[in-house]
């Protein structure tokens, strides 16, 4: 081996020695995105909170500013209904367990009741202006849940209401009649939009229109003359009420008029209309999943339809029927139906099956869905996607919570840059200055956090689908929106699908799965705005000093042939070498981009010209060991021979290292085989660079080498930052180490002597691992290393020593973690979740920070509920009130109290009790106090001179006639004695006599013959 490092004074000291072990305690700061699969969303209008829940039993609750509070199932099952209602959570898991939590109590994290339902629910359903949960079972019949009183109203059950129509068309022997053994669930429940005494029931077999106050069918809305039969998915009202939806496994729209349930007024497909018995088109269409009609705000007759699924030709999305008014006459609404204003597909990327809708309203919670803002759209695979209602675009990022734009779509590949605050500046205060618009959620109120303090500041470049968003990590909350995000779709459609992202400040590069490299710069000159789009890349290679690249870096033109404007954000351009697969990649903060490839090739690119500098393939570079020192002529004949083309590079830094008594910048590279390169970067006389081998290691790590870390003498991180670029030739006495980490082995090179440390591993292998260099009393620079089973180890630098181990809070196997020089780990705890930790800590967890308040008594519906008609009401209609419809439900008795109104009453009675008892204790405190009183003064008045003998005089008189009263109730009470004892005396001889008497006449009797 070479001499890595020059001569210098003193040795490398041991810089953790003063590192205490007792430090080593995480702090779970909090979580980006979602832990699991979406199952289920639940949207409350009025206090605009979004809950979203998953298959791992997790719901979250979604507000304003990132206001987020997690609930977990108890069961950890997955949740299959949710509803967010008031202050009323309810959750029931595939097994049937029903919970409810109190979102108006911060500490109330646990369930308030629960609750085991007998039988399987397959559809549920709340009314916005009333407090229960209609529960659809399996075997056709309907219950509710009291949300006030947490408990099941057993006063209401609906049985299978098509029981009695099955059973009477197999009376009739209908054709269409279905066998005794057909059970049908229910499958949608819905309360009409201006009637609350009207409940619309879906079944496999039909719909039911059922009067609650009647308790009776009021018609059927089926198509059993249809052939095949088909199986009804949803059945909905329109917005005004006047219509009845019924969407089909087949893909059929039957829309029925309310009035007349013999036939639909319009049967139709997304592609055929006027159908009568059966389909024209041999291509079934696909089920349709669920359909949402909602009306705008200004006109709630003002229409339109979302259908999910039902596509004749496969395309996976979400069709929009726009229907605008309805029809004056009633004879038109077959041709209204049939044929919409505007009917279009969602452009959904990708296109995945999408099996749920959830409308955001923001006009009122009534009308069904009225004027909603955005459709959280829900796919097969669990993603969920938010879009406008209109155009189906997708909504800014700006305006969604940061936990769904951190899932929408989730991350594929993401790195973090650690930068000065001055730089931060420069690049955040442009892009704050962008347009910004009203948040999609604006309910709840976040709660006091933690403040932490920032030397630096951390930026997350994440790649989400085909779309860069740079967002400031600093911050756990990650609460502001993301500093800046384009859509590689609109820039580079040219290009394959991005598969890794990776900036450093204003800069940034994107990898495709092609191999080509897209390099981007954030000119931030004046007001930021992306330059339209799409670029057009030309064929034509920039100029170059290394022949084989001449066509490698190729210019992006920013189109239509002018200049973008200041602070335009665009595309610089693109490098194409066709070299294969993107093996590694280093985007330094002093302008050099170092792009590997998987044939051996890398090659040094040189971001001011930008100009390819250097292209070299390491296979090429021999393995023998060699002695010289540093050499401006670059690598030799021997060193250039071939030595294996299945080398490549798996590993790159850009450091700052003392080489020869000058402060230089140092490319290190690490081989699949294990070995190690050093190339400098020169400045030229005429203002270029060049690049050129200084020495290299031979095959002594195990594996590829996975990571390279530096550190000086002065406990400094070697990264190359900008700062650096002043200091750069100038003389330096300090030492370097260079610390290789690979799959199964740490090894520290250090100092001049090339001293050589190895580290044991304890948990395995390396997943990653970083240097952390900690501040105030305790400076210190330690390694860590995750594993794979999510353990930090930690380790001294260089010597490699084993100092501890500490488990994290939450990890998984996924994507690599991030560590940052201040002790931070951005790893991932679920394929769509990142967690924010620090090592060094004080020991918080999730559970330890304040929850953030959900509930706001003082929102109200902008609106009343709809109520039925004037003509309605004088036909006969009966107009049913939400109080009305309590006393309905439980059979006319009062509605058992709330948990909290009768926690009230208990309270009350508690306090009633105890002011009666104290109003108790005072009466005969006061009356102890009188009689003192009065036998004080007596017996002061009995030795107090002349009147003495008058008040001992009248004192004798009184306890004479207290005694004369004594005796008198004596003798009354001896008088009541004697006549009860002559009353008694009088009562037995009377019943003697009769005794007697009786006797008498029985003897008499036994001595007549008849």
């Amino acid at each position: 081996m070479s001499k890595l490092f020059s001569k210098s004074s003193g040795d490398f000291a041991d810089l953790s020695e003063a590192f205490d072990r007792s430090a080593i305690r995480f702090d779970d700061f909090g979580r980006y995105g979602l832990k699991g699969r979406v199952t289920a969303t639940s949207f409350d209008q009025v206090q605009s909170l979004l809950a979203v829940a998953t298959d791992t039993g997790l719901v979250y609750v979604l507000g304003q500013d990132g206001v987020e509070v997690v609930y977990e199932v108890p069961s950890h099952q997955p949740v299959e209904h949710l509803h967010l209602h008031r202050t009323h959570l309810t959750v029931i898991d595939t097994r049937n367990a029903l919970y409810t939590w109190n979102i108006d109590e911060r500490a109330a994290l646990k369930p308030i009741a629960q609750a085991y339902i007998r039988g399987v629910v397959t559809a549920s359903y709340i009314e916005p202006s009333l407090d229960w949960l209609f529960l659809g079972f399996k075997d056709g019949s309907m219950q509710a849940w009291d949300l006030e009183a947490e408990q099941l109203n057993d006063d209401f059950r609906v049985k299978n209401l098509y029981f009695e129509k099955q059973e009477e068309d197999r009376v009739m022997g209908y054709d269409h009649a279905l066998p005794r053994f057909h059970i049908s669930p229910i499958v949608s429940i819905q309360m009409h939009p201006t009637n609350l005494g009207i409940m619309l029931i879906g079944y496999p077999d039909g719909a039911v229109l059922y009067s609650v106050k009647q308790g009776v069918v009021k018609d059927y809305y089926d198509l059993s003359t249809f052939r095949p039969r088909p199986h009804l998915r949803q059945a909905t009202f329109s917005p005004s009420g006047d219509h009845i939806l019924a969407a089909y496994d087949n893909g059929l729209l039957a829309f029925f008029d309310i009035k007349d349930p013999a036939t639909p007024v319009q049967l139709r497909t997304l592609a055929e209309t006027h159908i009568t018995t059966g389909l024209r088109s041999t291509d079934i269409p696909d089920p349709v999943h669920d359909v949402l009609w909602a009306c705008r705000e200004q006109d709630p007759t003002d229409t339109y339809l979302l259908v999910a699924g039902g596509s004749p030709d496969g395309i996976k999305g979400v069709t929009m029927l726009d229907y605008g008014q309805p029809p004056v006459k009633a004879t038109e609404y077959s041709d209204f139906f049939a044929s919409p204003r505007r009917q279009r597909l969602f452009p959904l990327e990708p296109l995945e099956e999408v099996i749920a809708l959830q409308s955001l309203a923001t006009a009122s919670p009534y009308y069904n869905n009225h004027a909603p803002r955005g459709i959280l759209l829900r796919h097969l695979s669990g993603r969920i996607h938010c879009v406008e209602p209109d155009a189906g675009a997708p909504l800014p990022t700006f305006e969604l919570h940061p936990t769904l734009r951190f899932v929408d779509p989730p991350v594929y590949s993401f790195s973090v840059v650690e930068t000065t605050r001055d730089v931060f500046a420069s690049l955040e205060d442009p892009l704050r200055t962008m347009r910004r618009t009203q948040p999609l959620l604006i309910g709840g109120a976040p709660a006091k956090r933690r403040l932490r303090h920032f030397d630096s500041r951390s930026l997350l470049y994440s790649l989400h689908g085909r779309s860069v968003r740079i967002s400031d990590v600093s911050h756990f909350e990650l609460i502001d929106p993301p500093l800046l995000e384009i859509d590689l779709g609109l820039v580079m459609p040219s290009e394959q699908r991005p598969v890794r992202v990776a900036g450093a400040g204003k800069e940034f590069v994107v990898v495709y799965e092609s191999g080509a490299v897209s390099i981007h710069t954030l000119a931030l000159d004046g007001s930021p705005e992306i330059a339209p789009g799409p670029y057009k890349v030309m064929s034509d290679g920039l100029p170059t000093p290394i022949a084989a690249a001449q066509t490698w870096l190729l210019p992006i033109d920013e189109g239509a042939g002018d200049n973008p404007s200041a602070g335009a954000i665009f595309p610089n351009f693109l490098l194409r070498p066709r070299q294969g697969d993107v093996s590694s990649l280093t985007l330094s903060q002093v302008g050099f981009l170092v792009v590997c490839y998987q044939t051996g090739v890398f090659c040094v690119v040189d971001m001011r010209g930008p100009a390819v500098i250097h292209v070299a393939d390491v296979s090429q570079v021999h393995k023998t060991k060699e002695k010289s020192l540093f050499r401006r002529s670059g690598p030799s004949a021997a060193q250039q021979a071939g030595a294996g083309a299945d080398e490549y590079v798996t590993s790159s830094s850009v450091l700052t290292q003392n080489v020869e008594g000058r402060l230089c910048l140092v490319i290190v590279l690490g081989t699949s085989t294990g070995r190690m390169l050093r190339y400098e970067i020169l400045r030229e006389p005429n203002g270029t660079f060049s690049v050129v081998l200084i020495d290299f290691t031979s095959s002594e790590m195990q594996g590829a080498i996975k990571t390279l870390l530096g550190c000086s003498s002065t406990g400094r991180l070697s990264d190359a930052v900008g700062s650096d670029l002043r200091e750069l030739q100038l003389a330096a006495d300090h030492q370097d180490a260079v610390i290789l980490v690979s799959k199964d082995a740490i090894k520290s090179i250090v100092g001049p002597k090339q001293k050589q440390y190895k580290a044991e591993l304890r948990q395995g292998h390396v997943r990653d691992a970083g240097l952390v260099r900690l501040r105030g009393s305790t400076a210190a620079v330690v390694l860590i290393v995750v594993t794979p089973v999510g353990v930090a180890e930690v380790y001294s630098v260089p010597h490699l020593r084993y100092i501890g181990n500490s488990k994290l809070p939450a990890f998984i196997d996924a994507v690599p973690s991030f560590i940052g020089a201040n002790g931070d780990i951005l790893t991932s705890t679920d394929r769509a979740e990142l967690g924010l930790m620090n090592i060094f800590g004080s020991g918080i967890g999730l559970r330890d920070v304040p929850p953030d308040a959900l509930y706001d008594a003082t929102k109200q519906p902008s609106i009343a509920r709809p109520v039925i008609t004037t003509w309605a009401w004088l036909t006969g209609t009966q107009y049913v009130r939400p109080a009305d419809f309590d006393m309905i439900l439980t059979g006319g008795r009062p509605r058992p109290l709330s948990r909290a109104a009768q926690e009230r009453v208990d309270a009350q009675a508690r306090q009633q009790a105890l002011l009666e008892k104290r109003a108790e204790v005072e009466s005969r405190q006061q009356e102890r106090r009188t009689d003192a009183a009065a036998r004080n003064a007596g017996g002061w008045l009995r030795g107090s001179g002349a009147g003495a003998g008058r008040n001992v005089y009248g004192e004798m008189e009184r306890n004479v006639a207290e005694r004369g009263e004594r005796v008198s109730q004596l003798n009354d009470t001896m008088d009541n004695l004697g006549k009860a004892a002559n009353g008694w005396l009088g009562e037995i001889d009377k019943f003697t006599r009769d005794m007697k008497k009786q006797a008498a006449m029985t003897a008499a009797k036994s001595y007549l013959p008849f």
